[in-house]
């Protein structure tokens, strides 16, 4: 959905988000906009919609993504909205193991693809960023990747092991 009421596409990218970022934001907005059944939700409605959020146990990331989209929405109309962030959680992050991930490059059998999710997972890059790959941005003599305009509009070098480099 294009989003052209209020010139709200402007207002995002007058503060330098990224289009992704951006139709991220129209997404949470769309979706608290259909539960509000208006465009000028009240308080009351902000309060029940985030309680809506927090009964189907989204991440805490994600509350935090409707937090911005919604604040930055009410704002643009001239109204002051409190919503708390909500901090990290202090659990650990689960890895896998060095089994599970040879298994899972094991049982890919097409060799594109095998070179892609090896480049993803060893370079630890974003979908977005291995979209945006050119053939020029892979030096395999150096084993890097060049990343331009990656999360926050930053460019840098990705490194990835010796096995990503080796022919089959």
């Amino acid at each position: 959905m294009r989003w052209q009421f209020i010139g709200i596409e402007g207002i995002w990218r007058n503060i330098g988000l990224r289009p992704s970022t951006f139709n991220g934001y129209a997404g949470y907005l769309s979706v608290y906009l259909k539960f509000a059944g208006t465009d000028r939700p009240s308080e009351k409605v902000l309060h029940e919609f985030r309680e809506n959020l927090f009964d189907r146990h989204l991440a805490r990331s994600t509350l935090n993504n409707y937090k911005y989209a919604i604040s930055a929405y009410h704002k643009m109309l001239g109204e002051k909205v409190e919503i708390p962030f909500l901090s990290r959680s202090d659990s650990i992050t689960y890895f896998f193991s060095e089994d599970d991930i040879t298994h899972f490059f094991e049982v890919i059998l097409n060799l594109k693809h095998l070179c892609i999710f090896q480049v993803l997972f060893f370079g630890c890059l974003r979908a977005g960023e291995l979209c945006d790959l050119d053939d020029a941005d892979l030096d395999l003599k150096s084993l890097t990747v060049q990343i331009r305009q990656g999360k926050g509009g930053r460019s840098g070098l990705a490194y990835i092991i010796e096995e990503c480099a080796r022919k089959p």
